[in-house]
């Protein structure tokens, strides 16, 4: 196994964490619900009651410490949905990507990881702080979403040796605001395509990055993604589900500058419940993390713009942010043991890294995981 250090530890745990639980909820069918309101995500989330003719939906887990983000005050996820029969409304404080993505085949934050998923990155970069969203049937088809979700974290610098520059927090302050809107297409035989329209507001970075000058990215980036996939259910214990995501990203109010920036992502999963047993699940995944696809970036600076006579003024460089295609597989086992006394949970990933070298980088990610009941 290739930890990698403490981020792939903190990963590693993170994700074994996140499948305890999640494979025996999608065996029980609740995500293949026509509509798209009981979503993968949803489908974590234990019935608590009805109110006025709608059920409530609560979920409280573990929250997750992102790489190089310090753990935030509150130390647990909590996620509640009203649904009725044409319409769900959703709120919370914690995983708001999958709340508002709607598919069923995505629901693990990984999948929305700017670094290690493909499903829809702009809403991930978003996800953590408060969410709110809601869906609605238009005839007995189609399903248009709307939702909002924001995130303020605050990086570990003292992982990369980093220390705080004057009195500004710009530097150890990530923040992000995105709105979605998604709409969900029923066709039949257990497909349903999925459309998702993303605007996203950096505050201070540009797609996750941020710079240790506060000039170079002082009025952030805005960013604008189309998101198309499906989710197709095969009777009730095989899904196949897609999502590709292109995006625009414009920043011009500081020394980094974006010219038709553009990004794409894509993942692709399988997940198969009853396997061996009637309590466990297979989930297979192959991503291409968020990368690069075409525009330039240019950074404006002060220097000497004619050499013979040392005239200093502002010089412009430019270039094209293009590496090596990024590809992750990854394989996820659970198994409830008989009785309730426990559960087993296997967990394997390897990520080709997106190099703008040719020098291969392949890292290896696995780990096992026991939990007994006594």
């Amino acid at each position: 196994m290739n930890a990698g250090g403490q981020q792939y530890q903190s990963f590693l745990a993170a994700a074994l964490r996140a499948q305890a639980g999640h494979f025996a909820n999608l065996a029980s069918g609740d995500g293949l619900a026509k509509g798209g309101f009981i979503s993968g995500f949803a489908s974590n989330m234990v019935p608590a009651g009805r109110f006025g003719g709608m059920t409530l939906r609560v979920s409280v887990t573990p929250a997750e410490i992102g790489n190089a983000f310090q753990m935030r005050s509150a130390r647990y996820d909590t996620d509640a949905m009203l649904v009725t029969d044409r319409a769900s409304f959703q709120f919370g404080y914690g995983n708001g990507a999958a709340a508002l993505d709607g598919s069923t085949g995505f629901a693990f934050r990984t999948d929305y990881d700017l670094a290690k998923g493909g499903a829809n990155p702009l809403l991930g970069l978003a996800s953590g702080g408060g969410y709110i969203g809601a869906r609605t049937m238009v005839g007995d088809r189609l399903t248009i979403g709307f939702g909002t979700t924001d995130r303020m974290s605050r990086r570990n610098l003292g992982a990369f040796g980093i220390q705080r520059a004057g009195s500004g927090d710009w530097i150890d302050r990530y923040a992000a605001q995105a709105q979605n809107v998604s709409l969900a297409y029923w066709l039949g035989a257990g497909i349903t395509a999925r459309a998702n329209f993303t605007h996203l507001h950096e505050d201070a970075a540009l797609l996750g990055i941020q710079s240790l000058e506060r000039a170079d990215l002082q009025g952030g980036a805005v960013t604008d993604g189309v998101t198309g996939g499906f989710d197709f259910a095969i009777g009730r214990s095989l899904m196949v589900a897609g999502s590709a995501t292109i995006a625009r990203t414009h920043a011009q109010s500081g020394q980094i500058t974006t010219n038709n920036l553009t990004s794409a992502s894509a993942e692709l999963a399988l997940i198969k419940s009853r396997l061996l047993t009637h309590s466990d699940e297979l989930r297979l995944t192959v991503a291409s993390p968020l990368h690069t696809i075409g525009g330039h970036l240019s950074y404006t600076s002060v220097g000497v713009v004619d050499r013979s006579t040392g005239e200093i003024g502002l010089l412009s460089q430019s270039f094209r942010p293009h590496g090596r295609l990024p590809l992750a597989g990854q394989a996820m086992y659970g198994l409830a043991l008989p009785k309730g006394k426990g559960e087993l949970s296997l967990f394997g990933r390897a990520d080709r890294e997106s190099q703008l070298t040719s020098t291969d980088s392949i890292s290896y990610t696995a780990g096992a995981q026991l939990r007994l009941s006594f």
